[in-house]
Parts: structure tokens; sequence; C-alpha cells
């Protein structure tokens, strides 16, 4: 059947005409659904939420922002950032870096998470620098993750993001790489460090040096998270 206008009919349309188009649009959706599922474009989505199969290495969501208290929504739910305001000074102790922490539970149909946190390092009051640092999931830490930063003269300071892709549809589960069998609840993401010794100091979110000058500045570190299908 075809849809009724009302500018073409030029008066108001009978309930049987809306029941009529409703049917109609129904028809198509239906129609849209199979084209949706055999994995062709284009693709069809309900309140904004895709409905059918997403191709390998399509992207589904992207969770993204400074480490400022929002509230972020995307497809798997809200999440509140961290809010960082302040520098942190490392100890010889791991400690939680702040900021990098979130709970996140991936949507359906994901096979990898990509974790990346954006922070700024440098010296603390001394040249010499060295940090050593390390990716925990849920208290368990991704061995192949570890990795030192430093510099045994003087650190002006530097932008570091880190990056870790997280399996979680390996056929084994393999904790020094962050792999899993599944991921369907939440797990806490986030990094800890450390200085090398109290020689070597290390402070977090800070830059020692700006605008020609010695003169301590804050910032702000970010966190982002890619479910990948």
């Amino acid at each position: 059947m075809t849809i009724t206008k009302r500018t073409t009919k030029g008066s108001s349309l009978t309930y049987a005409e809306m029941d009529g188009n409703l049917t109609h649009m129904e028809g198509l959706e239906q129609r849209l659904d199979r084209i949706d599922n055999s994995n062709a474009t284009p693709k069809i989505y309900t309140s904004g939420v895709k409905t059918a199969a997403y191709r390998p290495g399509e992207v589904i969501e992207v969770l993204s922002g400074l480490c400022n208290g929002a509230n972020v929504t995307v497809q798997s739910g809200t999440y509140t950032f961290p809010n960082v305001t302040a520098f942190q000074d490392l100890t010889t102790t791991y400690a939680d870096i702040t900021g990098s922490s979130i709970a996140y539970t991936p949507p359906t149909g994901t096979t990898r998470v990509v974790y990346e946190f954006s922070y700024q390092y440098s010296a603390d009051t001394i040249p010499g620098t060295m940090g050593h640092f390390k990716f925990d999931i849920d208290g368990v830490e991704v061995e192949d993750a570890r990795h030192s930063i430093g510099n045994h003269s003087y650190e002006y300071g530097r932008k570091v993001i880190f990056r870790w892709v997280i399996d979680c549809a390996a056929t084994a589960a393999i904790a020094d790489q962050g792999a899993f069998t599944s991921w369907t609840s939440a797990k806490t993401l986030k990094m800890t460090a450390r200085e090398y010794s109290g020689s070597y100091e290390v402070r977090l979110h800070f830059a020692k040096y700006w605008d020609g000058i010695e003169s301590d500045q804050f910032h702000k570190p970010s966190l982002t998270i890619t479910a990948i299908a």
C-alpha cells in the first residue's frame, strides 16, 4: 500500500488512513532489517543503538573525556570520570595514578577494548628522574605492559600516552597480556606507578617550565576507552 499524505488529500487523515501509514512504515522497517542482517548497508538503529551484528573491526563505542568528574554516556552506560585537580608526587611504593581508574563494561559484540591514558610526566625538584609503571585489570597486573620512564639529566616534562589493547574474546585467558575469553561485567582498569628512588623523583600532571621561565603548571589528564567488534 502507499502512504496517504494530508497535503495530497487536502484534508485531515482518518484513523484508518493513519493506521495504514503506520503499517506501511513497519513493513519498510522489516525489509531494512533483512538488508542490515545480510551485512549490507545502510545499518539499522533503534533509539540510537545498532540492532544488527557489527562487522569485524568496527568501532562500537568510544568513551572519552578529561578527568574532570564529568558523567559521560555511551551505548554501554553512563560513566563518571575521575576528577584530577592537583599534581601527584610518586614515592618508592606503587600507588594508583590519579585519573587512570575506570570500571568499564563493554557493549555486546565487543572483541577488543583499547585503554588509553594521557598524562604529563616530569621530574620533581631535582634533575634526575625515573618512574616504573604498571597496568592492572581488576587488581591483576598485566605484566607485559610494564614500562619505565626516566632521564639521568634534566627532565623538562613530557606528554605520555599509555595504550593497551585488551582481547576480550580470546580462545584462552592470558593474564600477562590482559586477555579474556569473555567480558560481560564491570572490570576496573587502572595504572599504578612508583619512582626509582628518593634521588630519582617523579611528579605527574605537572610541567616545571612555562613561557621561558621556571613556573609550575598543572596538566589535567584524559582517559579514552574504545570498544571494537
